[in-house]
């Protein structure tokens, strides 16, 4: 009798195929320039693992928080509408001098500072 295997009890020879949950199809090129590079290399030097490792994995362990949050847009914008008022000191400034122009200035200029300190200090001013 010869010895052949059943079709269905042979053994697959090869890696096992990935669920398409673990699959990793995209693929993103990124480049640096020497500073940034050594950086990164530096970054990932200090989480013990090798350079292309960290950046794979930098981007999941990052908390991501907004560069401004509604509260300081709100204020920016603000601050961006006081521009019409620093052209109005200027003009008064140049037309009438500089003693006339003073209380206005100081006006919008405590105004802009107060506007910064919110953005600065997250919307409370009473932080120190």
């Amino acid at each position: 009798m010869s010895k052949q295997k059943n079709i269905d009890t042979r053994k697959k020879g090869g890696r096992p195929k990935l669920e398409s949950y673990n699959k990793r199809r995209h693929q993103h090129k990124v480049s640096y320039n020497d500073t940034e590079q050594e950086i990164a290399e530096a970054k990932a030097k200090e989480h013990n693992r090798t350079l292309k490792k960290w950046m794979h994995d930098a981007p999941m362990e990052l908390e991501g928080k907004p560069h401004l949050d509604e509260e300081n847009t709100d204020y920016v914008r603000k601050i961006a509408g006081m521009c019409n008022n620093v052209n109005q000191v200027a003009h008064k400034a140049n037309a009438e001098g500089f003693k006339a122009a003073e209380k206005l200035a100081n006006d919008v200029l405590s105004g802009l500072m107060t506007l910064l300190s919110r953005i600065v200090r997250g919307g409370d001013l009473s932080k120190a």
